[in-house]
């Protein structure tokens, strides 16, 4: 068994991580109507996370430089997408109302 494919096999791990987190997180968002937004992008968070982690892994079986740039863009968009995700969940919390108190 050579160290590429045992690579390989071991970043199936994230994967099902990844998938089984963002099915949760779906199932959460259901469940309770009032966050599904904010549990929608925790959950897709943590999945992009798991699927970088699964996507590295994969890629450090194929040592380059291609793979090195391949390995940089992947890292950039992940970036990006945390940070769309981030604006999402603060503009979701801005319209929420505020928790009722008792009366000042």
């Amino acid at each position: 068994m050579s160290f590429a494919h045992l690579v390989t096999v071991a970043a199936e791990v994230p994967l099902a991580g990844a998938v089984l987190v963002a099915a949760v997180g779906v199932l959460r968002a259901v469940l309770t109507a009032g966050l599904a937004g904010d549990v929608l992008a925790g959950s897709f968070s943590l999945s992009l996370e798991l699927l970088l982690a699964a996507g590295i892994m994969r890629l450090a079986a194929r040592p380059g430089a291609m793979v090195l740039a391949l390995v940089a863009l992947v890292v950039l968009i992940r970036q990006v997408i945390g940070v769309g995700l981030r604006f999402g969940r603060e503009a979701l919390a801005g319209r929420r109302a505020p928790a009722a108190g008792p009366p000042a």
